[in-house]
């Protein structure tokens, strides 16, 4: 039974090997290299062994499509279709990744200093200090909230690009008709005077 996400991990190196819409027959430095490791240490996780890396689980994620869901808990799928090849390694249906979405609570600046911070980085450091698999949980956790706000930030600032050229747009609109005002003139000034 895959009660945890070293062996979890395991499976799914030993199934990329062996399915054929995976990588069937890959050879054990390929697919290191592949997943950002070494052949010693792929062999090591193959066994359920090692500190698993958070850089490596996110190229099994990225590469493989493998799900966090199930990689971290066990439920649902490992990746998409698994369920008809391999029910035995399936958790149950109904991840919170189906569940109805809910809007995280907004943390406004009155609400930022009520924030635990400084015991909160004390608590992360030590989770990520643990070598365990919390530790690669929380730092997947990290990575796809740092990117997050990187990709809120971007939309911030497209945004932000989006009003100026729309408001460029209303000027130049402006300049336009003003000239075809003064071009107009201009003709019909040159025609009276003709």
């Amino acid at each position: 039974m895959m009660d945890n996400l070293p062996k979890r991990i395991a499976w799914a190196i030993s199934t990329i090997k062996a399915d054929k819409n995976l990588d069937k027959g890959i050879q054990d430095i390929d697919l290191a290299k592949v997943l950002g490791t070494n052949k010693n240490t792929l062999a090591s996780y193959r066994h359920a062994k090692g500190l698993l890396k958070g850089d490596f689980i996110q190229r099994l994620v990225d590469y493989y499509k493998f799900s966090p869901t199930w990689l971290f808990t066990g439920q649902d799928e490992p990746f998409p279709g698994a369920r008809a090849k391999y029910p035995d390694a399936c958790g149950p249906e109904g991840t919170p990744y189906n569940a109805p979405h809910v809007e995280p609570p907004v943390v406004t600046e009155a609400h930022s200093t009520y924030l635990p911070i400084a015991d909160d980085l004390t608590k992360t450091a030590r989770v990520l200090e643990s070598k365990t698999a919390y530790a690669t949980a929380l730092h997947m956790n990290i990575l796809s909230f740092h990117q997050a706000l990187n990709m809120e930030d971007k939309s911030n600032d497209i945004i932000k690009r989006l009003d100026g050229l729309e408001s460029r747009n209303g000027e130049l609109a402006q300049e336009v008709l003003l000239l075809k005002g003064q071009l107009l003139d201009d003709e019909d000034t040159s025609s009276g005077a003709a």
